[in-house]
C-alpha cells in the first residue's frame, strides 16, 4: 500500500499531487460534437468533483448545459475548496441557472475566473451576478454576449468599481452591440468629416 502512493505522488511522503484541469469541451473533438453533455450527463461529475481537492480547473465550453446543470455547478462552487477556474461558455445556461451561479459565488473561497460567454442569462442574472462581486474571490468573469441589459451592465461596472471587489479582468462584450456602435462612430466620422 505505501508504494502505491509513494506512486501517486505519496501523501504520506510529503508530496503533494499536481493539479489537474478537466477539459470536457463539447468542441474540442470532432467525434464529441455531436455527443456533447447535458444537464443530466453533469450530475455525476458534481457531485464527484465536491469534495476533489486535486481540480483546479473545470472546462464545460459548447456544451448543453441548461439551468438545472448550471445550478448543480454553482453547489460545487460553494463546497470545493480547489476550483480556480470554471467555463461555462456557449452553453444554454439561462436566468435561473446565472442566479445560481451568482448565489454561490459569495460562499466559494478559491474560484478565480468564471466564464459565462454565450449563454442568455439576462438583466436578472447579470444583476445577481454584480450583487456577489464583492462578496467573491473572482478576478475575472466573462459575461459577454449574454443578452445583458443596460441595468446589469452598469450593475457590474459599479461592483468592480468597488474596493472590496477582486476583479482585475471583466469582458462584457456584446458582438451586436459593438457592431451597432462602431456602424455609429462611422457614421459620426463620415458626417463630421463631410463638414
Amino acid at each position: 500500500m505505501r508504494r502505491e502512493v509513494e506512486q501517486l505522488g505519496g501523501a504520506e511522503s510529503g508530496a503533494e499531487l499536481p493539479p489537474i484541469s478537466l477539459d470536457l469541451r463539447g468542441n474540442c473533438l470532432p467525434d464529441r460534437f455531436n455527443a456533447r453533455l447535458a444537464s443530466a450527463d453533469i450530475f455525476p461529475v458534481t457531485e464527484a468533483l465536491r469534495n476533489d481537492v486535486r481540480i483546479t480547473s473545470l472546462d464545460l465550453g459548447y456544451n448543453k448545459i441548461d439551468s438545472s446543470g448550471a445550478a448543480a455547478v454553482g453547489r460545487v462552487i460553494a463546497q470545493n475548496s480547489a476550483l480556480l477556474n470554471i467555463n461555462l461558455e456557449f452553453n444554454d445556461v439561462s436566468t435561473d441557472g446565472g442566479k445560481s451561479l451568482a448565489e454561490a459565488l459569495p460562499n466559494c473561497t478559491s474560484l478565480r475566473q468564471l466564464v459565462l460567454r454565450g449563454n442568455d442569462i439576462g438583466d436578472g442574472a447579470g444583476v445577481a451576478v454584480a450583487e456577489a462581486l464583492n462578496a467573491s474571490p473572482l478576478e475575472l468573469l466573462d459575461v459577454s454576449s449574454c443578452d445583458l441589459g443596460l441595468r446589469s451592465v452598469i450593475s457590474v461596472a459599479i461592483a468592480a468599481e468597488s474596493s472590496d471587489c477582486k476583479l482585475s479582468h471583466l469582458y462584457l462584450v456584446r458582438p451586436l452591440f459593438f457592431f451597432v456602435v462602431l456602424l455609429l462612430f462611422r457614421l459620426w466620422f463620415f458626417c463630421c468629416s463631410l463638414l
